[in-house]
């Protein structure tokens, strides 16, 4: 073999391969779709829509996300749906979402000014899994229904955001209502936990996503 066409090391195929993933999440609406994703199954005039792009930057995105093996795709028809590539993927973007969380200063801020999450009265996610199978706490599901229809959540009251003001009077005054949608970095359920608080509820945002619920037991 000529000296000069030497294949990579497994050191550099290695490195290359985590920097080629790596790279996929250094876009804020690439990271936006992963999140969208990481909740089901969607077209790209969907996704579009979810993250306020045009159908042309969300392909390109979406090219950009299968090129790096962090999306896959299958044709229904005449549509093209999107879902994450492995349950891998989405470990590492929450893992991201942590590490930030962490080591970024305007998130922390974020989180303690806006998303409160430094509220004493939060208890873990065990305690709320309890409280709601208990029937002492309510389950407040703020998702979309085409997302809410992927992943239901055993007992829980689905009123999608936008619509929550106008119903609130679903919703009761005394028990304790937990408040979850997409993930615990969801401005949505940071909202609507703001919003119910204001009403005079007792309300606190679950900081997990739907599948984490169920993977703590809700619905066992």
């Amino acid at each position: 073999m000529d000296p000069e066409q030497q294949l990579p090391s497994p050191r550099e195929v290695k490195n290359a391969a985590i920097a080629q993933l790596a790279q996929a999440f250094s876009n804020p609406v690439r990271v936006a779709l992963v999140g969208v994703l990481a909740q089901g199954e969607f077209s790209v005039d969907v996704l579009a829509g979810k993250v306020g792009q045009t159908r042309a930057n969300t392909s390109a995105q979406l090219r950009a996300l299968q090129g790096a093996e962090v999306v896959q795709s299958r044709r229904e028809g005449r549509r093209v749906l999107y879902r994450l590539a492995s349950p891998a993927i989405r470990r590492l973007f929450r893992g991201l979402q942590d590490a930030a969380a962490s080591s970024q200063p305007s998130l922390r801020d974020l989180l303690r000014d806006y998303y409160e999450r430094e509220d004493p009265g939060q208890p873990p996610l065990s305690e709320i899994v309890t409280q709601l199978s208990a029937g002492r706490a309510v389950l407040l599901d703020l998702r979309p229904p085409d997302e809410r229809e992927q992943l239901p959540l055993p007992g829980a009251r689905e009123i999608p955001a936008e619509a929550l003001e106008a119903q609130l009077e679903r919703l009761p005054r005394r028990k304790r209502i937990y408040v979850v949608c997409r993930g615990p970095y969801c401005v949505l359920a940071a909202e609507g936990t703001r919003l119910l608080r204001a009403s005079g509820r007792r309300v606190w945002n679950v900081f997990a996503s739907p599948r984490e619920l169920i993977e703590a037991g809700l619905g066992a």
